[in-house]
């Protein structure tokens, strides 16, 4: 599985995370820099095609255009409708990425650096 992280300038300048899943990409909105923090408040939104994952340009519709500024490599660890675990191994990203949502919905994204090389996850993926 792979997961991408696309800057993307419609609305206003977010990012979004796909993670790569049988059902397509479930995704969500950054509002946060994934480079300057390691907690990042997140949206849950809509899942998007694969083909976002290597996409970098405009969006149809008018709705901006995407960059990407990292991708790579995604293990599932864990995956219910408020909690989702994985690891990311990307050009910036190599660590634990944690989505939790609270009761009223709000997401938070915590992602912890790798602290030792080597360290292998075990993959789970998301029920269909």
């Amino acid at each position: 599985m792979r997961f991408a992280v696309l800057h993307h300038d419609h609305l206003f300048a977010h990012w979004d995370l796909l993670l790569e899943a049988p059902d397509g990409c479930w995704t969500w909105r950054l509002l946060d820099s994934p480079d300057k923090a390691f907690v990042l408040r997140a949206e849950r939104i809509a899942n998007h095609r694969p083909f976002y994952l290597d996409y970098e340009g405009p969006v149809s519709g008018n709705r901006g255009s995407v960059f990407q500024s990292d991708a790579g490599a995604w293990v599932w660890i864990t995956a219910t409708d408020s909690r989702v675990m994985g690891w990311a191994t990307g050009r910036h990203w190599c660590g634990r990425i944690v989505l939790s949502a609270d009761s009223a919905g709000s997401w938070l994204l915590t992602y912890q650096p790798v602290e030792k090389k080597g360290e292998e996850p075990v993959e789970h993926r998301p029920s269909e």
